[in-house]
């Protein structure tokens, strides 16, 4: 017997309109996210359907802005699928995105460094994705589907369809940093 289950990463990145050293920022700065959603090409992979997306984003970084969403290799989701709220990034209710095997959806979101930053010495912004392995009508799990409602991926549930990224951005006018 062979288990093929989908198995999805995420990863972050992150730019800024200055000339800095890569994960320094200062207030002022506008930052560039790139989060990217894959779906694994290892035989036991498999296609993952009913992507829900969600990123609180740090208090530092005002206001967020979705410059857009790249699907690619098969993957379905738009613009429309996501929403901002305050300074929460989700899926929709409602959204169908799905991810095939070898597929993957990318964001790309901007922002501004706000005043506040120079109070921190950095900030953390924290990605998650969950997903099925039976395609559904939309987000929401059907009875009994495996949706990472118990951990994170090799968590050691079985429920564990989720992944999370975190990318810390270091300040660079804002408080101690010690090395």
């Amino acid at each position: 017997v062979s288990i093929v289950e989908p198995t999805l990463t995420i990863t972050q990145s992150a730019s800024t309109n200055f000339q800095r050293p890569p994960g320094q920022v200062d207030a002022g700065d506008i930052v560039t996210y790139t989060i990217t959603i894959s779906n694994g090409t290892a035989a036991s992979d498999f296609d993952a359907f009913d992507i829900s997306f969600s990123d609180i984003v740090p208090s530092e970084l005002v206001p967020l802005s979705i410059v857009s969403v790249i699907p690619s290799g098969g993957a379905t989701g738009s613009r429309a699928d996501f929403a901002l709220v305050g300074n929460t990034l989700t899926t929709i209710p409602g959204a169908n995105i799905d991810i095939p095997k070898g597929g993957s959806v990318t964001l790309i979101v901007t922002s501004l460094v706000s005043n506040n930053a120079a109070n921190v010495a950095s900030f953390t912004n924290t990605a998650e994705v969950r997903w099925t392995s039976l395609n559904g009508p939309d987000s929401t799990p059907q009875a009994l589907e495996r949706s990472g409602t118990d951990g994170l991926l090799n968590g050691g549930s079985l429920n564990d369809y989720r992944q999370q990224s975190a990318l810390t951005l270091f300040v660079v006018s804002g408080g101690n940093i010690s090395h």
